[in-house]
């Protein structure tokens, strides 16, 4: 009987370790379950905040861009042109560079010119203005008594011109811009001059050169 007493005090501490699972093993498995939903809230919040983010740092350079498109919107307007194109510059001749006057170079020049400051409420129109028009636009009147200028400024532009530059196209494109910039500079800009006690000023500007005729002979 000794032996056999001996031998349950090991078979009641087995007994023992399984009630104490039974006991705490509900409770461990409770705050397994809310740590990993605790681990999975703050997971979940710090990828949602850094995606947050990231859109949030997009829209400044979508506004940005938005900015740039506005400005280029702001620089051309969009308006069309208005052609002046007096009798005296309907028949220029020139003789190009290097050839001893025995070449001669005839055109026929129309100025498209641009509202700087134009006014959307108005009507584009005011009397004409198109391509070989005679009519012309009452508002280019102020340059009519320099028309002999401009005149006198395209045929010495057109004769530091070689032949070959009068042909190539590109020598063509050159020499319009040239026109465009000197009669710019040395006659519109001083023509239409803002003046301060005017508001709503519709000054302009040469915004192409173009050759309706362009011989060589």
């Amino acid at each position: 009987m000794s032996d056999e007493e001996a031998e349950k005090p090991s078979g009641g501490g087995s007994g023992d370790g399984g009630s104490v699972l039974k006991k705490w093993g509900p409770l461990a498995a409770i705050v397994l379950v809310a740590q990993v939903t605790v681990a999975w809230v703050l997971i979940t919040t710090v990828f949602k905040d850094r995606a947050g983010g990231g859109e949030h740092a997009a829209e400044p350079i979508l506004h940005e861009t938005q900015v740039q498109e506005g400005g280029a919107k702001a620089e051309h307007t969009g308006a069309l042109p208005e052609y002046y194109s007096p009798p005296l510059l309907k028949k220029i001749m020139a003789n190009p560079a290097g050839t001893d006057a025995s070449r001669v170079v005839m055109v026929a020049v129309e100025l498209g010119l641009i509202r700087t400051n134009p006014n959307p409420d108005e009507e584009h129109a005011e009397g004409g203005g198109g391509h070989g028009s005679d009519k012309g636009n009452p508002a280019f009147e102020p340059m009519n008594p320099y028309v002999g200028k401009m005149k006198a400024l395209i045929i010495e532009i057109i004769s530091s011109r070689g032949i070959d530059e009068l042909l190539d196209p590109e020598g063509k494109k050159e020499l319009q811009e040239e026109i465009k910039k000197k009669l710019n500079a040395q006659i519109v800009s001083k023509v239409f001059v803002p003046d301060p006690e005017k508001e709503d000023q519709k000054l302009f500007e040469i915004s192409e050169v173009i050759f309706s005729e362009f011989v060589i002979q």
